[in-house]
């Protein structure tokens, strides 16, 4: 709703503002409004950061959605976006909350891959 009226006043949100609103989202265990508000940023071809993948995966993880947790992870280099430790803290979390043990040590392995 907040999206919706700062475009009413044609205010376009900038990659900050869907930050912090994808992060509320995750806080709030709204997890289908945060995919939703990635996606039109990134329709508005706006770059994601790793704080927006960051919060979209943690929102993901909190409702126990970790194909779309592990999709957001598989996503990073599209966007030269690389992950952190908070990024691959999420998506393992996502995996080891839904019992894919085996998904959580391929991550583990790959953050080690990657240094």
């Amino acid at each position: 709703q907040l999206m919706e009226e700062l475009m009413e006043h044609q205010l376009l949100p900038d990659i900050i503002t869907y930050n912090a609103v994808i992060s509320a989202c995750a806080k709030g265990g709204r997890w289908q409004e945060a995919i939703s508000l990635y996606s039109a940023l990134v329709g508005r071809r706006l770059n994601p950061s790793v704080v927006t993948c960051g919060s979209l995966i943690s929102a993901c993880e909190k409702a126990g959605r970790w194909q779309e947790a592990l999709h957001v992870l598989e996503e990073l280099p599209t966007f030269q976006v690389r992950a952190n430790i908070i990024t691959y803290n999420s998506a393992i979390s996502s995996c080891e909350k839904r019992g894919r043990w085996q998904k959580a040590l391929l991550i583990m392995a790959g953050t080690r891959d990657r240094g």
